[in-house]
């Protein structure tokens, strides 16, 4: 039984559900108060950012959220990731970070 319970993850956070190459995003709307959760695939989703000299600095990626009730108002994120793809710095517009 614990066998099955890993190989589809019932009884596991949604923390211990994250993937190795993404990142768990859930977001609140500034607006009506939606909570909205997506996943970033740390593989496909960001962006290289590049120094003057043609380095790799980093990464970046941006998402815009639109939830499923009447409000719809977009929120911007914009999220920064250091070289190893580990999240550095988060911005947002439109709505507030939920932390689990």
């Amino acid at each position: 039984m614990n066998f099955l319970k890993r190989l589809f993850g019932l009884g596991a956070s949604p923390a211990q559900k994250r993937h190795a190459n993404s990142y768990l995003l859930t977001v609140r709307c500034n607006r009506c108060s939606e909570v909205i959760q997506t996943r970033i695939n740390l593989d496909d989703d960001p962006s290289i950012d590049y120094a003057e000299n043609g380095a790799t600095t980093g990464y970046f990626c941006r998402k815009v959220l639109i939830g499923k009730q009447s409000c719809f108002q977009p929120i911007e994120v914009r999220l920064s990731f250091d070289p190893q793809r580990r999240l550095t710095e988060r911005l947002i517009n439109g709505g507030d970070f939920v932390e689990e």
